[in-house]
């Protein structure tokens, strides 16, 4: 085993790719705002992000199946929607919000 820890940033400084002293490696992706939209590590893991105009996450995808909706009560307060998509359209389409599993974070 190595005891080197390697990081490599983006232009903008994001941190894009990790190498750790036990092998593990970490890829990482940003859109133009600089939001992580993606993660993948050495050994499977995966996750996906998407970010409304003001940057807010919306959305939020693991490989291991689970799938997070987001809406924002203000500006900076949110909670999470545990629903199927055609829900979660629904609810921006202002329908009854009580039809949904609310989780405060």
């Amino acid at each position: 085993m190595s005891d080197d820890f390697t990081e490599k940033y983006d232009d903008r400084g994001n941190v894009i790719y990790e190498k750790f002293p036990w092998g593990s490696e970490h890829w990482y992706e940003y859109d133009k705002n600089g939001n992580e939209i993606h993660y993948k590590t050495s050994d499977g893991r995966e996750c996906w992000w998407k970010y409304d105009e003001n940057n807010r996450m919306i959305y939020h995808k693991i490989n291991d199946g689970r799938e997070y909706w987001y809406k924002y009560k203000k500006r900076t307060q949110y909670y999470r929607v545990k629903a199927t998509k055609e829900e979660f359209e629904a609810m921006k389409n202002k329908e009854k919000i009580n039809r949904f599993e609310l989780m405060d974070l």
